[in-house]
């Protein structure tokens, strides 16, 4: 139930936000508000603690969010406390942002490399995948020393992997099946 409770109610706001104009806007509020309660995990259980009265719950929403974001996004989060679902929040947040790349044409990547990119390689990479999938790239650049050099990339479901760890597991499995 929990990722049909996501999908609901993350469209349901992602729908209100585009009839007022305000998709970007609240897409990136909410993200903001997702990342601050992940990085203080107490305020998130005490937002979604049944033992606190839900008027109190959602008088803490208001005074931490209240005036600092849309009104939308506040009665959106009050309505989560309200429900006891404010664990909900990220994928809420989640299916939010996953309409709004679908309706804007926007595809996130995440390049895998043993050392980070600098900023001429991830442009070059960034140019190359839009031109490949026709598509405004997000690009993340995460570091994973294991992959030894090369580059895996994941975007739109696929995994395209360059990598000397994949050349490498690559020449092991054709070199253990070889017949001697």
């Amino acid at each position: 139930m929990t990722t049909q409770f996501a999908n609901v109610y993350g469209g349901a706001l992602y729908s209100l936000a585009c009839e007022e104009g305000l998709e970007a806007v609240i897409g990136e509020e909410l993200a903001q508000v997702n990342r601050l309660l992940k990085a203080e995990p107490k305020a998130l259980k005490l937002l979604d603690s049944p033992l606190v009265p839900r008027e109190e719950r959602c008088g803490c929403v208001q005074r931490m969010f209240g005036g600092q974001v849309q009104p939308y996004l506040v009665n959106f989060l009050k309505l989560l406390c309200r429900r006891g679902q404010m664990s909900q929040l990220a994928g809420c947040a989640a299916h939010y942002r996953a309409l709004y790349n679908e309706a804007h044409n926007i595809s996130d990547a995440v390049a895998v490399t043993a050392l980070p990119l600098s900023p001429d390689q991830t442009a070059r990479l960034k140019a190359q995948l839009e031109k490949v999938t026709g598509k405004t790239i997000l690009l993340e650049n995460r570091v994973d020393p294991a992959v030894l050099g090369g580059v895996r990339v994941e975007v739109d479901g696929k995994r395209l992997d360059g990598t000397v760890k994949n050349r490498l597991d690559g020449l092991r499995r054709a070199i253990g099946g070889a017949v001697l």
